[in-house]
């Protein structure tokens, strides 16, 4: 893989248990996070699955990418999900323990399978993935089992509308429901990832769940499609300055290789894209981006920085076939905003026209 200039490539997230790093388990996390994460089966070459001689097999899925990110940046990080009592189940537990992801409010399910997917590449850039995650022990986490009591209050939870489409209505979907109201009245700041999914949560679904929850959130990322399905009737720059008046601290709206804009109470920034010399696979792209602006909010940067940080860690990510395993290792991020501004500029009077 080509790591983007100035950042080391991150380490193989499947390799010997024994390198295992602690966990977070004994102290407080920073950042929780709720949702499913899923074997991966990741073919070696390009074209049709069906002919893949070699598939590789890895951990994904879009809240425990963003955790792996923040660890590897030095910050204290905890996943709440559901996992089988299978290999899936076991790889995916092990690998987050290693990359420093607490894993105590993982429940160990005897009675549901771990969900798995698969990637497909093409050499002309046309990705395409194909899921197998009905009735997964992820989807059938109920609050019962999620411990939310249990846990202090993190400064950042992280959540996307995905989750809030797996198990309705009383699985997954009421675990995240619950996490967010019940950390939002503790002062937890809660980041939002619509990663919306049009056979699974979309349209006036998408729409209604966002609106209800809209006045529990701190922080939306969102994509331009996503913002014009979540805001009917407007465009994407519009949505998001109407969310922004309406007391959502910023939206950050993602455009792929074009960069981002962030919308917040001190106008609109547009963030440019940091360069890559070959995309592999744009896949965890976005979470990456997210786990970038989480730690900018919590090392209190200015969000124009923390979303410059994002499109560090974003472009890193899209070096790798895998979803996290590219993003880099750095306990002092301030070094990374730094390689940001000597390639891209420091960013003065860089607003956009509102």
């Amino acid at each position: 893989m080509t790591a983007p200039p100035g950042i080391a490539a991150g380490r193989d997230g499947v390799g010997d248990p024994s390198a295992d790093r602690p966990g977070a388990g004994d102290r407080p996390a920073e950042v929780v996070a709720v949702g499913e994460v899923m074997g991966l089966l990741d073919p070696a070459g390009e074209g049709p699955l069906e002919d893949a001689g070699r598939l590789t097999l890895r951990i994904a899925g879009a809240e425990a990418n963003v955790l792996i990110g923040l660890s590897r940046l030095g910050h204290r990080t905890r996943l709440i999900s559901a996992v089988g009592t299978d290999p899936f189940g076991r790889l995916i537990v092990r690998t987050l323990r290693r990359e420093g992801v607490a894993v105590d409010q993982v429940y160990r399910d005897a009675s549901a399978p771990t969900g798995v997917f698969f990637k497909e590449r093409y050499a002309d850039g046309h990705r395409r993935v194909y899921y197998y995650r009905t009735g997964s022990a992820a989807a059938r986490l109920s609050p019962d089992h999620a411990g939310l009591d249990r846990l202090a209050a993190p400064a950042v939870l992280v959540v996307s509308g995905l989750s809030l489409a797996l198990g309705r209505p009383d699985g997954l979907s009421s675990v995240v429901r619950q996490a967010i109201r019940h950390f939002a009245a503790r002062g937890t700041r809660v980041v939002f990832d619509p990663n919306v999914r049009s056979t699974l949560w979309d349209g006036e679904v998408a729409a209604k769940d966002f609106a209800e929850l809209l006045p529990y959130l701190h922080v939306v990322l969102a994509g331009r499609e996503e913002l014009a399905i979540l805001v009917p009737g407007a465009t994407p720059d519009q949505a998001a300055q109407a969310l922004c008046d309406g007391g959502l601290r910023a939206v950050v709206t993602k455009d792929g290789a074009r960069g981002a804009t962030l919308h917040d109470r001190d106008g609109v920034t547009a963030v440019p894209p940091f360069p890559v010399d070959r995309a592999v696979d744009p896949v965890g792209a976005g979470d990456a981006f997210a786990a970038g602006v989480v730690c900018g909010l919590l090392r209190g940067w200015p969000l124009r920085d923390a979303a410059r940080l994002g499109a560090v860690l974003g472009a890193a990510a899209v070096t790798s076939t895998g979803d996290w395993e590219a993003m880099p290792v750095e306990p002092d991020p301030l070094r990374l905003l730094r390689r940001y501004e000597r390639l891209i500029g420091d960013g003065r009077g860089d607003e956009v026209d509102g």
